[in-house]
């Protein structure tokens, strides 16, 4: 937590390690978030689906590994999982 010290007059306005790691940790997540949005833009039905897909698929086999001991194993395979099944779900008509 910042720390404000007061000397006379002025305060002197100190940000400690914590602050400013989680400053730093706030926009190393939103700026590749930013960037990942603005990529999706311009997809099909079918890749539409197959990233939402691997999205799901990431964070369920994150927590299935989680509880298995291994989450990072888990994402991925529920990542490669759920990609491959929302590709071959989309409808036929949505394939252009």
């Amino acid at each position: 937590m910042p720390s404000i010290t007061y000397l006379g007059e002025n305060f002197i306005f100190e940000a400690t390690k914590e602050a400013t790691v989680s400053r730093i940790s706030r926009v190393g997540i939103l700026v590749p978030a930013l960037f990942f949005m603005a990529a999706c833009s311009n997809m099909n039905a079918q890749e539409q689906r197959t990233l939402s897909g691997g999205a799901i698929g990431a964070a369920g086999g994150a927590v299935v590994g989680a509880i298995a001991g291994a989450p990072l194993l888990g994402a991925a395979v529920g990542a490669a999982g759920g990609a491959a099944i929302g590709a071959v779900t989309t409808p036929d008509h949505d394939r252009r």
